[in-house]
């Protein structure tokens, strides 16, 4: 067995990723396209640090056709970079059209239907999963594992409407060349692919989730192709336009 495929699986199954690049505070503001390239919404990203190596996020994203999407999350990252919670709402004007909730330490998880009805459900081995836009960064920090040809699992909390808790892999595809802000950016191609159970795939059509790290130190990311909260939804692509930083040494902005 590859030494660094070993390392890094027993890492996250013993309940969290090794932190290379710690989060600081910062504010970024994302672009959404949709699959043609159309810029279809524009994000704002406020990242904080609570203290006890506690960082919480907050992606509120407006959409052109009305909706509103904010998702928030917070990661532990001592002595690993677990996450603690996740959460998305979505509204049109003030109503809330989607909620989707979990709590990693406890398992307790909810999410609202198409009718406005809450369902609640307790989920086993969520601790040491992650969740929405927390895939991204326990992806940065596996970076520099992947680059050595690691091939990681992570578990993660999908909801499909209900949630599961599923596997990702996550793979290194290749390296390519990225025009951002008038430059070429030398970025690491990472791809991460859900493990769907099998009676799932029946119902539930899972795309990969595609996203781009500028090759650094600390690696920043760049550009994501993903769906806008479930696996059903719609395909997107989120791109940095800027990112300031407003305090802490961070390692980049992190998009929805």
């Amino acid at each position: 067995m590859n030494t660094a495929i070993g390392v890094v699986v027993a890492l996250t199954l013993a309940g969290g990723v090794r932190v290379h690049f710690p989060e600081g505070s910062l504010r970024g503001y994302p672009v959404v396209r949709d699959e043609s390239g159309r810029s279809i919404g524009v994000g704002t990203v406020t990242q904080n640090l609570l203290g006890e190596g506690v960082v919480r996020i907050v992606i509120e994203t407006r959409y052109a056709d009305g909706r509103r999407i904010e998702e928030r999350m917070r990661f532990r990252q001592r002595p690993e970079l677990v996450q603690l919670d996740w959460s998305a709402e979505e509204k049109r004007g003030d109503v809330v059209t989607r909620k989707l909730t979990v709590d990693m330490a406890t398992g307790h998880a909810t999410y609202l239907d198409d009718h406005g009805k809450e369902h609640a459900t307790t989920l086993a081995h969520t601790w040491g999963a992650f969740a929405g836009g927390g895939v991204m960064f326990a992806a940065k920090n596996l970076v520099p594992a992947l680059e050595h040809g690691a091939r990681v699992e992570l578990p993660l909390v999908a909801f499909m409407p209900s949630p599961h808790v599923v596997k990702v892999r996550l793979t290194l595809a290749a390296t390519e060349k990225l025009a951002i802000g008038g430059r070429m950016i030398e970025a690491d191609k990472i791809v991460v692919h859900p493990e769907v159970p099998a009676i799932a795939k029946v119902f539930v059509k899972a795309p990969d989730t595609v996203l781009w790290f500028s090759r650094s130190s600390p690696p920043a990311i760049l550009r994501a192709d993903t769906t806008m909260i479930e696996p059903s939804d719609p395909h997107i692509r989120i791109e940095l336009i800027g990112a300031r930083m407003v305090a802490g040494l961070g390692g980049g902005a992190m998009m929805a």
